[in-house]
């Protein structure tokens, strides 16, 4: 059985927007493959991607990922979902910062795994502003999420990575404008589960 390390935010965790819970691992997509690969399970509410998080090196990829790395070994694929918590209105992310640490977090994670998957980060819109986490995101966050998401695929296709934009097959719950609905990890699951299986030799 192939090992997938599946390393982000939330959304790799499984973060509910009903209630604030972890979906069961037999919903949640990380989960879902569990029927297919055998699947390490790396998501963290509240992680950033290319800045220092306030709540220490566990919550910022580029503080935590190499250690993350070192603890397993014979990983055939990465797959990586993070960067929508890097627009929140405390941080100041720019495309130079982008473009260099989503770059480093690829050559870690090849350093360890042929194949990598980038995926996404979530266009915010107008329902991040009435959910939940709103004191979280601004219109500004908004409009960053929207103007620098290009960047993401062309590093990851410059990189040689496989990519997929998450915003083409789902979109988060109106609930908090963040997070996906058990129908949504679904096809999440059937897309990632197809990208892996057409990618990898079994």
């Amino acid at each position: 059985m192939k090992t997938i390390l599946c390393f982000g935010d939330s959304n790799t965790f499984g973060y509910c927007p009903v209630d604030g819970s972890r979906y069961p691992e037999n919903k949640r997509w990380t989960g879902l493959l569990k029927s297919k690969f055998n699947v390490l399970e790396e998501g963290l509410n509240n992680r950033v991607a290319f800045l220092k998080s306030p709540f220490g090196k566990n919550y910022s990829a580029i503080e935590c990922f190499s250690s993350i790395l070192d603890k397993y070994s014979n990983i055939d694929y990465i797959v990586i979902w993070i960067g929508t918590n890097d627009y929140q209105s405390i941080y100041n992310i720019d495309e130079k910062t982008i473009n260099d640490c989503l770059k480093n977090l690829i050559f870690l994670a090849k350093q360890k795994a042929d194949k990598v998957l980038i995926i996404s980060p979530l266009k915010l819109d107008d329902n991040i502003l009435n959910g939940s986490f709103s004191s979280m995101f601004n219109k500004n966050s908004i409009e960053k999420s929207n103007m620098m998401f290009p960047l993401y695929e062309q590093i990851a296709l410059e990189n040689n990575c496989l990519f997929l934009d998450i915003n083409k097959i789902v979109k988060p719950s109106k609930i908090d404008g963040l997070h996906y609905d058990l129908n949504s990890h679904y096809i999440i699951f059937e897309n990632i589960d197809r990208i892996l299986s057409d990618s990898l030799e079994f």
